[in-house]
Protein backbone atom coordinates (compact mmCIF):
# COMPACT_ATOMS: atom_id res chain seq x y z
CA UNK A 1 0.00 0.00 0.00
CA UNK A 2 1.79 3.62 -0.75
CA UNK A 3 2.41 5.22 1.99
CA UNK A 4 -0.29 8.01 1.35
CA UNK A 5 -3.31 5.73 0.89
CA UNK A 6 -2.44 4.35 4.12
CA UNK A 7 -2.77 8.56 5.32
CA UNK A 8 -5.65 8.77 4.00
CA UNK A 9 -7.18 5.31 4.80
CA UNK A 10 -6.39 5.35 8.50
CA UNK A 11 -7.15 9.10 9.16
CA UNK A 12 -2.79 9.26 9.62
CA UNK A 13 -1.66 13.00 10.23
CA UNK A 14 1.71 13.71 7.85
CA UNK A 15 3.19 16.01 10.29
CA UNK A 16 2.54 13.59 13.58
CA UNK A 17 4.41 10.70 11.59
CA UNK A 18 7.18 12.77 10.32
CA UNK A 19 7.49 13.95 13.45
CA UNK A 20 7.57 9.88 14.64
CA UNK A 21 10.05 9.27 11.75
CA UNK A 22 12.32 11.78 13.01
CA UNK A 23 12.01 13.62 9.60
CA UNK A 24 10.47 17.15 8.24
CA UNK A 25 7.53 17.01 6.72
CA UNK A 26 8.95 18.24 3.57
CA UNK A 27 11.46 14.82 3.85
CA UNK A 28 8.21 12.63 3.76
CA UNK A 29 6.36 14.71 0.93
CA UNK A 30 9.00 14.28 -1.26
CA UNK A 31 8.83 10.26 0.04
CA UNK A 32 5.35 10.12 -0.81
CA UNK A 33 5.83 11.98 -4.18
CA UNK A 34 8.69 8.80 -4.78
CA UNK A 35 11.47 11.75 -5.91
CA UNK A 36 13.45 10.60 -2.73
CA UNK A 37 14.12 7.28 -1.13
CA UNK A 38 13.90 7.04 2.40
CA UNK A 39 17.08 5.93 4.42
CA UNK A 40 17.24 2.36 5.20
CA UNK A 41 16.42 3.39 9.01
CA UNK A 42 13.70 5.29 7.97
CA UNK A 43 12.10 2.99 5.74
CA UNK A 44 12.48 0.33 8.51
CA UNK A 45 10.45 2.70 11.35
CA UNK A 46 7.66 3.35 7.91
CA UNK A 47 7.04 -0.68 7.89
CA UNK A 48 7.28 -1.11 11.58
CA UNK A 49 4.70 2.30 12.47
CA UNK A 50 2.53 1.18 9.83
CA UNK A 51 2.31 -2.60 11.02
CA UNK A 52 3.88 -3.80 7.60
CA UNK A 53 0.95 -2.40 5.53
CA UNK A 54 3.47 -0.36 3.88
CA UNK A 55 6.27 -2.86 2.75
CA UNK A 56 9.83 -2.14 1.55
CA UNK A 57 8.62 -2.44 -2.13
CA UNK A 58 6.04 -0.07 -1.38
CA UNK A 59 8.81 2.45 -0.72
CA UNK A 60 11.38 1.37 -3.44
CA UNK A 61 9.14 0.92 -6.28
CA UNK A 62 9.72 4.28 -7.69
Amino acid sequence: MELSEYFKRYGIKKVWFAGLLGISLTSLGRIMKGTHYPSAKTAQKIVELTNGKVTFNDLFRY
